[in-house]
């Protein structure tokens, strides 16, 4: 089979990875299903690849997992999430490539379903042909769980995009009404484990123009929250002086603390999961304990020019080229072995 006719499927039960190709553009994306937004239009410029939309789950879970979506397949080559592979909805004939970017034990055990949910994925990554993990920590997680054929492709960017214009910085800092004596502080985006609301008892909030993202609305007085289109998230992080990730769930890299860095805006963060890895390659600050956030957040605003050209020489190895690359590789290789 010619490589030009050769069939490329998404299996994903993301409603947002239907919105995003629907058009949508006012949801709030994860880092994890932007990874694969960009890796598929990547590959279609290059490949027929598709999202098979018969995966996405519109129905509780006991009926999805009865569906029998295997024979919605049309594809050589499958792409698929954790979800989809859990419950088993893959043909192993095919050549399959599962994406880990995180899995939270801590949060799947505390459930019988959970429980179970993580035992079919461990069971059922043993079986794919590769998995794509996001950074070295889930390389070693998963290959301490017995499964090989791991491969790390790291979340990358078009540098281009994170050339903020001053017009843009000016705008911003009118829209959020600044108070220009104090610095400002990016506290990340609003989420559950995302730890934005744990770091206001271990800072003096009176010191700091505080800001957030998401959707909801603040429940502090303490900061604002604000939801930006992704063309203007780059220049808040160019206005913050510093940046803050203290997830405490694990995470799979932190593509907030990757595009501080894009802008040279110094990030702080708790280095849980993946994001140790990147904070620490990147000569950033790694804070295990929140105690310790004030008297950080003074010496890393004292540095914050140092340290932004620090993190920027690291990250900017990850763009546009590097991605396209890896993930045409995988492709080639996938081919190579369906062709046989």
């Amino acid at each position: 089979m010619s490589s030009n006719r050769l069939k490329i499927e998404w299996l994903t039960k993301s409603l947002a990875m239907k919105a995003y190709f629907d058009g949508d553009r006012t949801m709030q994306y994860t880092g994890g299903t932007l990874y694969e937004i960009d890796a598929i239009e990547t590959l279609s410029k290059n490949y027929d690849i598709s999202v098979n939309f018969n995966y996405i789950k519109t129905e509780n879970t006991l009926t999805y997992y009865f569906k029998r979506h295997k024979k919605f397949l049309n594809a050589d080559i499958c792409v698929t999430d954790p979800y989809v592979l859990a419950f088993n909805k893959l043909d192993y004939k095919r050549y399959n490539i599962a994406i880990i970017h995180h899995i939270d034990e801590g949060l799947t055990k505390q459930t019988k379903f959970g429980k179970y949910f993580l035992k079919q994925l461990l069971k059922n990554l043993a079986k794919v042909d590769l998995v794509v993990v996001v950074s070295k920590y889930w390389e070693n997680y998963l290959a301490s769980k017995e499964i090989q054929n791991i491969k790390i492709i790291y979340n990358s960017y078009h540098l281009e995009d994170f050339e903020v214009e001053d017009y843009k910085l000016a705008k911003l800092k009118k829209k959020l009404q600044l108070d220009s004596e104090k610095p400002t502080i990016y506290l990340g985006k609003l989420g559950k484990g995302k730890g934005v609301e744990k770091v206001l008892q271990y800072i003096d909030v009176s010191k700091y123009n505080l800001i957030a993202t998401g959707k909801n609305k603040s429940t502090s007085d303490y900061y604002r929250t604000v939801f930006l289109p992704k063309e203007d998230f780059p220049a808040l992080l160019k206005l913050a002086d510093v940046v803050l990730c203290m997830s405490t769930m694990p995470e799979g890299w932190n593509r907030v603390a990757h595009e501080a860095m894009l802008v040279k805006t110094p990030v702080i963060g708790s280095g849980s999961g993946g994001m140790k890895e990147l904070l620490d390659n990147a000569g950033q600050s790694v804070i295990t304990e929140f105690s310790q956030l004030e008297s950080k957040i003074q010496k890393v605003i004292e540095n914050k020019m140092e340290l932004g050209n620090l993190a920027f020489d690291y990250v900017k190895q990850f763009n546009s080229e590097y991605f396209n690359s890896e993930w045409i590789s995988i492709i080639k290789n996938a081919i190579q072995k369906v062709n046989r």
